[in-house]
């Protein structure tokens, strides 16, 4: 739990993170390290519920209901206690360097036939170094009882506005004493660093690729600040669950537990997954009509042009084409019946179109 500071006119309050009552009791504080500077509210209780509201109104895949059903309790504004630490680091290490390059590799095929080509490898080769920087203002939350996941989403703080402290500023908000020691947040600040030089050793050692084998770092000149910053917390009620959220108590950045609309999200899933389904119908349609071969165009042309050229109802009538060959009058001609690979009768009356053989075997085609 954490434990908070109330001012010395305030005899009862509710806890700004459970909404439990409290008692203020007078302690004696020994060996407090007090706050150095901090961040002011600037935003006031109105602002924080408006910032709460289009956070509601803006959530993805929220139940519809949940802007009406939410039940908001009441907001409270905190201080919440931090360290920053500032350091001049230098680190040694030693490691390996990779470059890649392009080789040319042989192999034979299933067809037994020597083929070849290009292949990444990667040459190594050993590096060692020193790397110097300077951390200034790392960040640590000196508090565990709000929520990491919410806390890390709340900034950017306004640093470098930081006010010198003052009681004044405590003035009708809580204040929450530090429960995480000067010397676990340092550790806390060693982590984050460390992360930091690793990307600074690998742009040292350059390369494709980097393997760090052995490091060691020195902190030279570590300083610390005692700091406070603005949070307004508050609990909204759905459907008899609980979430949390919190709010810049600067800049109106809300984090916050939020329900899910399983539906929606199934909804959504399903109309992606129609949507691709459909796009691989077509393309398959698509290129099956693009793989038909030369012979097969053809043929659907022959026959296109062969139903169009004679009308069968009315043997004897040209519906398109001239007439040419032996017998001017005759609809159609030897020659156009000869590329066609049909047989005409030795005598063919004007007019009369008798029984054409055209040896055309019917069939599909994909």
């Amino acid at each position: 739990g954490a434990v908070v500071v109330l001012e010395d006119r305030v005899a009862t309050e509710e806890c700004p993170y459970c909404g439990t009552h409290l008692e203020n009791k007078p302690e004696e504080v020994r060996d407090l390290i007090l706050p150095e500077s901090l961040l002011p509210f600037t935003v006031s209780d109105r602002e924080a519920r408006d910032a709460f509201n289009r956070w509601i109104a803006s959530l993805w895949f929220a139940p519809t209901e949940l802007k009406q059903l939410a039940n908001l309790g009441q907001f409270g504004s905190v201080y919440v206690p931090f360290w920053t630490y500032d350091a001049m680091t230098y680190t040694k290490y030693t490691g390996q360097r990779g470059d890649d390059y392009w080789d040319t590799e042989y192999y034979t095929d299933a067809q037994g036939n020597r083929q070849s080509r290009q292949v990444r490898r990667t040459r190594w080769s050993s590096v060692s170094g020193e790397v110097r920087h300077f951390f200034d203002d790392v960040l640590i939350k000196a508090s565990q009882s709000l929520p990491a996941h919410l806390m890390d989403r709340l900034p950017p703080w306004e640093l470098k506005t930081l006010e010198p402290f003052r009681d004044e500023f405590l003035s009708g908000h809580v204040t929450e004493r530090y429960s995480v020691s000067l010397k676990d947040g340092f550790r806390q600040a060693k982590s984050v660093m460390e992360d930091a030089i690793t990307g600074l050793i690998c742009r040292d050692i350059g390369g494709d690729h980097q393997q760090i084998e052995w490091r060691r770092t020195n902190y030279v000149g570590v300083t610390f600040k005692h700091m406070l910053l603005p949070v307004w917390v508050a609990n909204y009620r759905y459907r008899e669950r609980l979430f949390q959220v919190l709010v810049n108590g600067r800049t109106r950045k809300v984090a916050g537990d939020r329900p899910w609309s399983w539906w929606k999200i199934l909804r959504l899933a399903l109309l992606i997954f129609f949507a691709i389904l459909l796009a691989l119908i077509l393309v398959s349609k698509a290129k099956g009509q693009e793989t038909s071969t030369p012979a097969e165009k053809e043929f659907r042309e022959s026959a296109e042009k062969t139903a169009v050229g004679i009308d069968w109802g009315s043997p004897g009538r040209l519906v398109r084409g001239r007439t040419t060959g032996a017998h001017a009058g005759c609809p159609v001609s030897r020659g156009r019946l000869a590329r066609a690979g049909a047989s005409m009768p030795a005598s063919c009356p004007t007019g009369t179109l008798g029984i054409v053989r055209l040896p055309i075997t019917i069939g599909t085609f994909p």
